[in-house]
């Protein structure tokens, strides 16, 4: 299948692990399923953990052609691996859970890489809060960064990005890439203490094996997003009213974030550096079905390098 990539990682542990990495576009044409098979090496008589980015239906067919392992699992890097086949009677019962910490040192960098080197002082992982009133294009904007860097570096973005929903609007990628039949699958949830909670727990492990975490916040200041602002290290401030941007900041310093950016988003397709330092931009055009404008380099170069591994800005190319 064109842009996909299977890739076996067998640790001496009673589980291996399929790699799926979406590459190129990252479009997969479904009317290729029928000519995926799993990589060569397979140990049937462990169980199989399937790790990455994909859609539903490339991880059901998947999972048809794993079944004869011993057990499958799922990876989901809020939880760690979850078990849903089990084959054998010694194997982990369905629901049952792998902590994250005995999967992600096979996952967090290549084998033969060198561990990253990190300056003192610096934040190995960067946890950023994307924020804002409501109808400011911030979900649309962060698909707009998605894509910007999975383009820039396709393998890393798998590995080593992650975006949380910290919003219970139901509006994941699959919203805007299902344009309007969206609106009609879009299920609402609760915004309560509950639903906070677990943004919380879930930040707080994530960010233990991804080295970027961008975090769609919802469109209101108050206590509720204030403990999630808590657990993040910076912000991206998205505004269609110029008046909210103060307000927005005196909540990102009361939680001790730094601010990377901040977005005057406005209805025509536009992409502006209005200052470096601070960085302010214009974006224009976010809107559900429009097409991504063009990132700010200076906005990328914020993010860039949480997603690249140390080996890729190694090889980069110095400047002049």
């Amino acid at each position: 299948m064109k842009n996909l990539n299977l890739r076996l990682i067998s640790p001496p542990t009673s589980f291996q692990i399929l790699v799926i990495q979406v590459a190129g576009n990252g479009i997969l044409d479904a009317r290729e399923l029928a000519g995926v098979a799993l990589p060569e090496g397979i140990d049937y008589e462990k169980g199989l953990i399937l790790y990455g980015k994909g859609p539903i239906w490339l991880y059901v067919y998947l999972a048809h052609l794993a079944h004869a392992c011993r057990w499958l699992g799922v990876y989901d890097p809020r939880f760690g691996g979850i078990v849903v086949e089990a084959h054998h009677p010694e194997s982990p019962s369905v629901g049952e859970m792998l902590a994250s910490a005995a999967i992600n040192p096979y996952l967090t960098r290549r084998q033969d890489a060198p561990p990253a080197t990190i300056l003192p002082g610096e934040a190995r992982n960067r946890i950023v809060a994307v924020v804002g009133p409501p109808h400011s294009g911030k979900s649309v904007f962060l698909f707009w960064i998605q894509q910007a860097l999975r383009s820039r570096s396709p393998e890393s973005f798998h590995r080593n990005l992650f975006v949380l929903r910290a919003c219970p609007d139901g509006e994941g990628d699959w919203f805007f890439e299902a344009q309007e039949e969206g609106k009609t699958l879009r299920y609402k949830n609760r915004w309560d203490a509950e639903f906070v909670d677990r943004i919380v727990e879930q930040i707080k492990s994530l960010s233990r094996s991804k080295t970027l975490l961008l975090v769609d916040c919802g469109g209101k200041i108050d206590r509720l997003n204030q403990a999630i602002l808590n657990v993040c290290t910076d912000v991206l401030i998205v505004s269609r009213d110029a008046e909210a941007f103060a307000e927005w900041r005196g909540a990102a310093r009361s939680s001790g974030l730094q601010t990377l950016a901040e977005v005057e988003s406005v209805r025509e397709p536009e992409s502006k550096v209005l200052s470096e330092s601070p960085l302010r931009l214009r974006i224009g055009g976010l809107e559900r079905s429009a097409r991504p404008s063009p990132l700010p380099e200076q906005l990328l170069a914020q993010l860039i390098p949480f997603v690249e591994t140390e080996e890729q800005r190694k090889e980069a190319p110095s400047e002049p």
